[in-house]
């Protein structure tokens, strides 16, 4: 399960979803999206990987392990 811990609201036009930049957790790395129904994620959003404690940095489109 995906889960937003925190997040800054980026500035952006697109009024249907909230751009930000977010701390998220997952269950799984398979869970690593870019956006959800309501918002997208922008760079330097990070994320844990509750099952192997790893973290993730988004960069140029794409999750990458820190």
């Amino acid at each position: 399960m995906l889960k937003i811990l925190s997040f800054v609201e980026e500035i952006n036009s697109d009024t249907k979803k909230k751009h930000i930049r977010a701390e998220i957790s997952v269950a799984s790395s398979s869970e690593l999206v870019t956006e959800t129904e309501n918002y997208v994620f922008e760079e330097a959003s990070v994320a844990w990987n509750i099952s192997t404690g790893k973290i993730y940095g988004l960069t140029g489109g794409s999750w990458v392990e820190q």
